[in-house]
């Protein structure tokens, strides 16, 4: 019996942030704002199984993710679903839907 994690690959298309009030503490940067939370230096800190969320290759030096740019998150789907991590992600008036 394997005690392996399985992580798989999501792929979230984002919106757009709420408001400044949310994107201006990380830039408008996506990758920031996920650094941060896998570092708990923001509250509530990423949940147990999400590994990953970025858009580093859609990033705009100096602007930050822009809309409608695609996200891949990287989670274990024994601890959370897609949708917790999109509601995790809604506290932080990231606004994302499924592709």
């Amino acid at each position: 019996m394997s005690n392996r994690i399985k992580y798989i690959t999501t792929t979230l298309l984002f919106t757009n942030w709420e408001s400044s009030k949310y994107s201006k503490p990380f830039l408008g940067s996506i990758d920031y704002w996920e650094q941060e939370a896998q570092a708990k230096r923001i509250h509530p800190p990423m949940p147990v199984g999400v590994f990953q969320i970025t858009g580093k290759e859609n990033e705009i030096e100096n602007i930050g993710t822009p809309p409608s740019s695609y996200l891949k998150v990287i989670h274990d789907p024994s601890f959370i679903t897609i949708d917790e991590i999109i509601k995790y992600m809604a506290r932080f008036g990231i606004k994302t839907k499924k592709t």
